[in-house]
């Protein structure tokens, strides 16, 4: 349970981010969590089916987490900036 919720909380983090930094690409505070704290899930769960010795460790499920929840929210936010521009 310790891991899920360091997986969401650390793909939160990674997801606002890019908000951050990417102010262009940005969900908004909001869109950047949960579109985070998603790709910190899918990312806990692909560690989990590619790599379980790598599962068990906090360490590797912070960084898996907060990478592909930044991406996810990097993804999402390009995608809907390109939606609004048509």
């Amino acid at each position: 349970m310790e891991l899920l919720f360091t997986q969401l909380v650390c793909g939160a983090l990674g997801g606002n981010l890019v908000g951050i930094v990417s102010r262009r690409l940005s969900l908004g505070t909001v869109g950047n969590t949960f579109a985070g704290a998603i790709g910190g899930g899918i990312a806990g769960k692909l560690l989990l089916l590619g790599a379980p010795v790598l599962a068990a460790s906090m360490g590797a499920n912070a960084f898996a987490a907060g990478g592909l929840g930044a991406l996810l929210a990097l993804v999402l936010g390009a995608f809907t900036t390109g939606m609004r521009h048509r």
